[in-house]
């Protein structure tokens, strides 16, 4: 018998193989408990509120802040996830409203990802998942996103889209 050695193959096997123990580790050290939960949620809401506030460049640094704290939190409080899909709906509104269209349509994409993956979660028929996938359009996504800002804000939606015209 032959042994192939593939180096990208084995280093793609060691970095799930070291996200997993570490996933487990995490999960396993400590069941998640309200005081860890609360606290998270106390950190995407205080990102959020300077989103919401901020000039353009300041809540763009909120939104990816929280995106990153998301990402770096998930394998302890995998619910965290749920909230990619309008995290990255915001930026690229708030890309799109910068003129950044390159940038806009890259995160309109990571929010089309996230929506199905959060679909997949909750059931739903793959039929009706390709239906939403082709509905979430652009426009739907800046919708969806100033929807939230705007019950947030009492109608007045975040302060960089107020100050700065969507280009």
């Amino acid at each position: 018998m032959r042994i192939i050695f593939r180096p990208h193959l084995s280093a793609f096997i060691v970095s799930i193989t070291i996200t997993t123990i570490i996933c487990r580790f995490s999960i396993a050290d400590s069941h998640v408990d309200n005081q860890v939960r609360e606290k998270a949620v106390s950190t995407l809401d205080a990102l959020y509120s300077r989103y919401l506030t901020e000039s353009l460049p300041e809540a763009r640094i909120s939104m990816q802040k929280a995106v990153a704290f998301i990402d770096e939190n998930s394998c302890q409080i995998p619910e965290l996830r749920s909230g990619l899909p309008i995290c990255y709906a915001r930026l690229s509104f708030l890309e799109r409203t910068a003129g950044n269209e390159a940038r806009s349509r890259l995160y309109f994409e990571k929010s089309r990802y996230w929506r199905i993956i959060e679909r997949e979660k909750i059931g739903l028929k793959p039929e009706e998942i390709v239906v939403d996938y082709d509905a979430f359009t652009r426009e739907e996504s800046d919708k969806y996103a100033l929807e939230w800002d705007k019950k947030r804000t009492k109608g007045a939606g975040p302060a960089y889209a107020r100050i700065t015209k969507v280009k």
